[in-house]
């Protein structure tokens, strides 16, 4: 017999199924990922000229020396840039924590403060746009989810301890000193998806029906009790297609042959 494998392609009913899970997950879970940055608009440099020349000449020249405040020529060579930033974003703060160099500038331009934006400038907006880490941000789940758990139709469960699980049971990507749960590759994302929806994992069944019964009133965790140790994995849906549990208490689950709702649990012993 050859040892070479041959990848095997899921059964037509086995993809169809994943794709249904996943469709469904994303279309009517809600869940807090990273924040991804809007592209900016286009602009000219003459409308960045214009923009200059309106909200910040009246204190700054590029290049023409020091004014009511500091030339701003080669200040990103001159200055640290998380420290830059913060001096944009949170002047006040600075001078506050004694920030040596911003208890300097303060001195040599007359006490005259940098405007605060939001409060000294109200029409100033600083919107952050981390280019540097866009793309590490669009391949990590969010501990935003951790913190702040997950839902659905209104019902909500907390999964802080899957979350923990996740980052030693599947692959991660660490950036900025912190590791998260990876989504770069399809099937990683598919089993990330697949460890938190309640169809394909019996524990986040049971806290959404715990959450669900608190709503209306009525034991519902028993119906899916049995199953609360059951988790499916890609591989696993490869193999043989299937559920733990339907969608919580009459959400309702899509078969192959269309809508079905139920209030029980399904198990696959």
């Amino acid at each position: 017999m050859s040892d070479t494998h041959h990848f095997k392609f899921p059964s037509a009913k086995a993809w169809r199924l994943i794709l249904l899970l996943i469709c469904g997950w994303i279309a009517s879970t809600v869940y807090v990922a990273h924040a991804v940055p809007s592209a900016p608009t286009t602009q000219s440099v003459d409308e960045g000229k214009a923009i200059f020349e309106q909200k910040c000449a009246s204190c700054h020249t590029i290049g023409g020396g020091a004014s009511v405040g500091p030339d701003v020529a080669g200040v990103t060579a001159l200055r640290d840039r998380d420290w830059l930033i913060r001096w944009i974003v949170e002047p006040d703060q600075m001078i506050r924590d004694g920030d040596p160099l911003a208890l300097e500038l303060l001195d040599e331009y007359n006490n005259l403060p940098m405007p605060i934006p939001g409060v000294t400038m109200p029409a100033m907006k600083i919107v952050t746009r981390d280019y540097k880490n866009l793309y590490n941000r669009l391949i990590s789940f969010s501990p935003q989810a951790r913190t702040q758990g997950i839902g659905t139709h209104g019902v909500h469960w907390e999964i802080a301890d899957m979350y923990d699980d996740m980052l030693h049971t599947h692959p991660t990507v660490q950036w900025n000193g912190t590791v998260y749960p990876s989504l770069e590759d399809v099937v990683d994302a598919a089993n990330v998806i697949l460890r938190l929806a309640p169809e394909t994992n019996g524990e986040s069944a049971y806290r959404a029906y715990q959450a669900h019964a608190q709503r209306v009133g009525l034991p519902l965790a028993d119906l899916v009790e049995k199953s609360r140790s059951v988790t499916m994995t890609f591989d696993d849906l490869k193999q043989q297609p299937r559920v733990c549990s339907v969608a919580h208490a009459g959400q309702g689950l899509l078969t192959m042959d269309g809508p079905i709702h139920l209030s029980v649990s399904i198990l696959n012993d």
